[in-house]
């Protein structure tokens, strides 16, 4: 620990505040596979095809306040063994937990399951890579006969119910129908990706189509910097080139002339580079469904008829999957497999069911864009475009978090703005003009979390403390886009979002600051940041009546402003 010239307590390492403390929330996370022997992804770490690398990342990361647990299932017996359900427990890398998994398993078979009783409630993700019915083209009845291991309508019922208590899910396959027989009938899921012969899926390359048929596979495989030949042979997707994707813009703040600032969906959000706008390339790629194709009235069969809605609308509000990005297949050129036709596609879609209290969702067109075969020249290379799909990775995880989770990850974050670089120089102590103070944790929020991040974080606590202001903010503040950036929707009666989100930091910083100076005297008598722990709930609790303070303020304010414009152009 140092201190500045001034001797006041200066920027703390950010890493023994962040990494000594018990300050991250702990998500845990079930990535499922149904994988036969010798067939699916290997989940050791390698530089084939297999998600090793990135289950090592998420176990050896933290974002926004979160580090990760991950266990591994697969829907396969264990073998050699019998075809039970096996739990082994703790394992090394490299290494399944459960095998013959259920979404109906309880702790123990001596009682009918109930909901409480799952072993799926010790998880808050499901991350789905799914294999079967394979990859080879086939008929769509194969994706529910009994050998391509489907999710029955029992296990449905019960995964249901936890997504509706707000687990979050992740899910992917490939081209054709790959992963279709575990995912196709999950909520949301089935229906925000394509799956089946059906939804008209793509093929792969060497499916038993006609070679005019494999014109229509999606292929983003780009050319090498340097290389100006026609062909470009399906190898190039291992290498540190990565195809470009083109992101939704959710909001565009005008802040200086010719100045915006740019809000991306929290899935696709850098802190550095604004927008996540790459990924892995490959050679045969699944897509998502285009949003406005979905059916938002559907009903699961599955389901009693007083809860089989597949999109709920809970308070007179329906969220509504979005298609977070797209892709362009690399027509103009000539690939080992043959042409392709140009096309534009969607990559990754989400559902934001935080909205009405039940999970999210979040899909990917393919698993090749998480495959080590496809990020191990990322890696290798460790610039922008690792520092991207690494973000990605994180990010999606980080968005499927049950909301509570996600919330107290976001209010360590605010607490390590008076540790780090510019607060812990730039703050000062609470005070009535909490405007100044809101800038700079804005700004360090910006930094770490990013602008999108940072304005969910904000709107979440105004929601708990004030719905109505909260729901007059959706929908008259903060939808401003870049099509409308010349104010024809912004409410220029209101005060701007900027402003309302410093006034809301800043008395956020007054109301928790007690918390800031409990943890610089631990921190003077255990320097290295050993043994200190915070109540976060206490901290979010304090912040609720920060942000209760910021509401009347930003009321009188408005009003005394109301006030003077009267006076000023009232004639005597």
């Amino acid at each position: 620990m140092t201190t500045n010239d001034t001797g006041n307590l200066a920027a703390i390492d950010a890493s023994i505040f962040q990494n000594s403390l018990l300050l991250f929330s702990k998500v845990k996370i079930l990535i499922v596979l149904d994988n036969n022997v010798g067939e699916g992804l290997s989940i050791v770490e390698g530089n084939g095809f297999g998600i090793g690398r990135v289950i090592r990342w998420l176990r050896e990361s933290q974002i926004a306040g979160l580090s990760f647990d991950v266990d591994l299932a697969n829907r396969e017996p264990q073998p050699g063994s019998d075809g039970e359900y096996v739990d082994l427990g703790e394992v090394g890398p490299g290494q399944y937990r459960y095998y013959g998994w259920r979404f109906d398993i309880q702790p123990t078979d001596s009682i009918e399951p109930t909901d409480a009783d799952l072993v799926l409630n010790r998880y808050d993700i499901v991350m789905f890579f799914g294999w079967q019915p394979g990859s080879i083209g086939g008929d769509d009845a194969e994706i529910l006969a009994p050998g391509s291991n489907p999710l029955s309508d029992r296990e449905l019922r019960f995964l249901t119910g936890w997504m509706n208590r707000g687990g979050g899910v992740f899910a992917t396959g490939d081209h054709g129908r790959i992963g279709a027989s575990m995912c196709s009938r999950i909520p949301r899921v089935g229906t925000m990706r394509k799956w089946t012969n059906a939804d008209g899926v793509p093929p792969a390359s060497f499916d038993t189509y006609s070679q005019d048929t494999w014109r229509y596979r999606l292929n983003t495989i780009q050319p090498g910097p340097t290389q100006q030949q026609v062909f470009i042979p399906a190898s190039a997707q291992t290498d540190a080139i990565a195809k470009p994707i083109f992101g939704v813009t959710l909001r565009c703040e005008p802040i200086a002339p010719f100045t915006l600032l740019c809000y991306p969906h929290p899935v696709l959000e850098h802190p550095d580079y604004v927008f996540i706008d790459v990924m892995p390339d490959h050679d045969h790629e699944g897509l998502c469904q285009d949003p406005s194709a979905i059916d938002l009235n559907a009903t699961l069969d599955f389901m009693p008829s007083n809860s089989n809605d597949e999109y709920p609308t809970i308070s007179g509000i329906q969220p509504r999957p979005e298609a977070l990005a797209s892709a362009r297949t690399t027509h103009e050129f000539l690939h080992e497999y043959g042409p392709v036709n140009a096309r534009s596609y969607a990559i990754v879609s989400a559902y934001n069911g935080h909205q009405i209290n039940i999970g999210r969702v979040v899909v990917d067109s393919t698993w090749h864009q998480w495959l080590d075969l496809n990020i191990r020249g990322f890696i290798a290379e460790d610039g922008a475009n690792w520092d991207k799909v690494g973000r990605y990775f994180l990010n999606v995880v980080r968005y499927l978090a049950r909301r509570g989770s996600e919330d107290a990850g976001k209010v360590s974050q605010f607490l390590l703005a008076s540790f780090s670089y510019p607060g812990a120089e730039n703050l000062s102590p609470p005070s009535d003009d909490i405007l100044q103070n809101g800038s700079i944790i804005r700004q360090h929020l910006h930094n770490r979390l990013g602008p999108s991040s940072t304005l969910e974080f904000v709107l979440n606590l105004i929601e708990e403390a004030h719905p109505r202001f909260a729901a007059y903010l959706n929908t008259s503040i903060v939808p401003l886009t870049a099509e409308c950036s010349n104010g024809t929707r912004h409410n220029y009666g209101a005060p701007r979002w900027e402003s309302i989100e410093m006034t809301v930091l800043g008395a956020i910083y007054n109301s928790t600051y007690k918390h800031v100076e409990e943890l610089r005297a631990d921190l003077k008598c255990k320097p290295d940041g050993s043994e200190i722990n915070i109540d976060l709930k206490q901290v979010q609790a304090d912040a609720l009546a920060g942000v209760e303070y910021a509401i009347k303020s930003l009321d009188k304010t408005m009003e005394q402003e109301v006030s003077n414009f009267v006076n000023a152009i009232r004639t005597d």
